[in-house]
């Protein structure tokens, strides 16, 4: 078991040091997640476009797993977080591309050895 290292603080702001973060949300799958690799993905994101992350109201994300994640709209993202919503829900659709990509990738390549 694994933790995201965050300060909470009451108005929801993130603190967090890069070195503190945990990356195993990057060896699952968007499903796979659970509420912490959600916070650690939005703040991964958040930190490495500099938007701040301290400015991201973490706490509307903490109950949110990765099959939670995935379903939510772009009116979704933008209803939870105003400010960098938008950001958020176009940098998820980009990752979960990339997942499809490379579960057809994977597939094609079992097919042919398979053969």
């Amino acid at each position: 078991m694994y933790i995201c290292h965050c300060m909470l603080f009451c108005d929801g702001a993130v603190h967090i040091s890069d070195d503190s973060l945990s990356t195993e949300w990057t060896t699952k799958s968007v499903r796979q997640w659970a509420s912490n690799d959600v916070m650690c993905w939005i703040i991964s994101v958040a930190n490495g476009r500099d938007l701040g992350s301290e400015y991201i109201k973490m706490s509307h994300f903490s109950d949110i797993d990765g099959t939670t994640l995935y379903g939510m709209s772009e009116a979704d993202f933008v209803s939870i977080e105003s400010q960098h919503g938008e950001f958020l829900y176009h940098t998820l659709q980009q990752l979960k591309e990339e997942e499809e990509r490379q579960m057809a990738y994977d597939l094609n390549k079992r097919k042919f050895f398979c053969v």
